[in-house]
């Protein structure tokens, strides 16, 4: 039996999820000041999506539901700054992936690994074990009810089996 669920419920679960996704993000802007590391947060991310395997600029458009336009002079910075690399693709000439250089790669590590703990992961394992399994499932299943959420969960879940690689 599905249940109506009334705007002030979904406002709610809207602002709430705004709220863990705001809370990290401005701590970790906080802590690029505080390194003198000069990143923006859409930096960040395409050079997490580098690091998992050679996006094009096409690619990181449709991840982050941004115009090519609006990316390129993003990307060109990070390639300024010695961070990413465009490289063409052997088998597409009109492929360009970006790489993470050296650089970039020293630097994605030491945001991973040492600007400290993440706030929203410090509260979710506060929680009961029966809750945050209970949580990851609701999730998933929110993801996978959204546009291209099988995609999504399939490409989350290489980068967890990619992390667990890492790190085990």
């Amino acid at each position: 039996m599905i249940m109506s669920i009334n705007q002030r419920e979904l406002q709610e679960i809207r602002m709430l999820a705004m709220y863990m996704i705001k809370i990290p993000r401005q701590q970790l802007e906080q802590r690029f000041a505080d390194e003198n590391i000069d990143l923006t947060m859409l930096q960040h991310h395409i050079m997490v999506m580098a690091q998992r395997h050679q996006p094009t600029i096409a690619d990181l458009s449709r991840t982050f539901g941004l115009d090519p336009s609006t990316l390129v002079p993003t990307v060109d910075a990070l390639v300024k700054k010695g961070y990413l690399r465009r490289e063409r693709d052997p088998n597409d000439r009109r492929r360009y992936p970006l790489h993470l250089t050296n650089e970039g790669a020293e630097l994605h590590d030491h945001i991973c690994n040492h600007l400290g703990d993440n706030p929203l992961m410090e509260a979710i394992q506060s929680l009961p074990l029966d809750d945050i399994a209970s949580l990851r499932r609701i999730l998933r299943d929110v993801v996978h009810a959204l546009p291209d959420g099988d995609e999504a969960l399939a490409e989350l879940d290489e980068h967890i089996e990619a992390y667990e690689v890492k790190h085990n």
